[in-house]
């Protein structure tokens, strides 16, 4: 009988992506007995329950980072590995590496599992240090460690064919890729959507301007007070008095709201006359979903094009109508790139040919677009 032991950080619940995201995992783990534990030290929680988990029979399943979309059969490939291995504990593998080079293409979770599949064939390789998301120990003594993060025993390989995805880094983006489209002078900044303010922070560092973020997350919006001017936390329909500003991000958040041109409209009215408003949408015409359609999939996960939370779909023409109908005019729009594995869209285009249909090869491998707008 398997057992797992999950811990979760404190604020999941505050996420409906993330919560469905460890709702997903948890369908995914048959095990016998479930525990799970709210905790941001799981090393010194084992170290300090270490007698009781000694008594359990059986392997034992430790989640350290539920944060993550696994395959349906990612259990029973890690159990099948622990059993023809004889190894103390295995780890799924990541786009850390998978043992030796293989390009991982997956943006869905059908994708995900494709690319697992392929990798079924390569033996389990030894651990190499990497951050450690979920573990199967053969039996729960060998899971019991030292305060501290977590540690496996020796002898631990990582299983290629066991595919995970981490998203824990969610509300920390970065997107150095979007500077490069904000205008050379900005006074004030606000970052909607912004998370943990990290893009912010850096466009408050390019720029030299004051950064806002608005964030409707409270525990994600109190992570980025230290890196940014000013957090509106909550809803940034019911914000009272904010000020104006020179240039407004909606990075993959438009999306998750059901009136995107009352958002749109609403950002508007924050913007001083010669504003510029950077929004990103994610493209529901990439090859990643075309595939998964075909195959008869679509599965709603915690982050990405099919993420739970997404109200509304956007192609580039559906883009385009939304901000044409709000009175905007789009001044550059850029493609995010998620390219397709090799001969993927030449051999569908050529399928299209066949069926009459004007496939849009350069839709197929954006995954999403970078507009800059502004108010005509």
């Amino acid at each position: 009988m398997l057992n797992a032991l999950a811990f979760l950080p404190e604020d999941l619940d505050h996420s409906e992506d993330m919560s469905h995201g460890w709702a997903v995992l948890q369908a995914c783990v048959p095990a016998g007995h479930w525990q799970v534990v709210r905790t941001a030290e799981p090393g010194r929680w084992l170290a300090e329950h270490a007698e009781s988990l000694r008594a359990q029979d059986g392997p034992l399943l430790v989640i350290y980072n539920p944060m993550l979309t696994v395959c349906r059969d990612l259990v029973a490939t890690l159990h099948d590995a622990l059993r023809d291995s004889r190894a103390p504990c295995v780890i799924p593998a990541d786009r850390s590496g998978v043992g030796s080079p293989a390009a991982l293409y997956y943006a869905t979770l059908r994708g995900l599992e494709r690319d697992a599949a392929g990798l079924r064939a390569r033996p389990p390789f030894a651990y190499d240090g990497r951050p450690v998301h979920l573990a199967l120990f053969a039996d729960a003594g060998s899971a019991v460690q030292a305060a501290g993060a977590p540690a496996l025993p020796t002898g631990s390989l990582i299983v290629p064919g066991a595919l995970v995805h981490d998203h824990s880094a969610y509300y920390a983006g970065e997107r150095p890729e979007v500077l490069a489209l904000l205008p050379e002078r900005i006074g004030r900044f606000l970052d909607v959507g912004g998370g943990e303010g990290k893009f912010a922070a850096s466009v408050r560092q390019a720029k030299g301007c004051e950064a806002h973020v608005a964030e409707l997350n409270p525990a994600v919006a109190a992570r980025a007070a230290d890196r940014v001017d000013r957090v509106w936390a909550g809803d940034i329909f019911g914000q009272a008095e904010m000020p104006r500003f020179d240039c407004i991000t909606a990075l993959d958040m438009v999306e998750h709201v059901d009136n995107p041109e009352a958002l749109i409209a609403c950002l508007g009215n924050l913007l001083n006359e010669d504003g510029r408003l950077v929004v990103s949408l994610p493209n529901l015409g990439h090859w990643s979903v075309v595939g998964d359609l075909l195959e008869g999939y679509w599965d709603y996960i915690a982050v990405g094009i099919a993420c739970r939370t997404h109200r509304r779909f956007f192609s580039r023409s559906t883009m385009e109508d939304l901000f044409s109908r709000a009175g905007w005019i789009i001044e550059r729009c850029e493609s995010t790139l998620h390219p397709a594995p090799p001969g993927w869209v030449e051999r569908l285009a050529a399928l299209g040919k066949d069926l009459a249909l004007n496939v849009d090869a350069a839709s197929l491998e954006t995954y999403a677009y970078l507009v800059v707008a502004r108010r005509q």
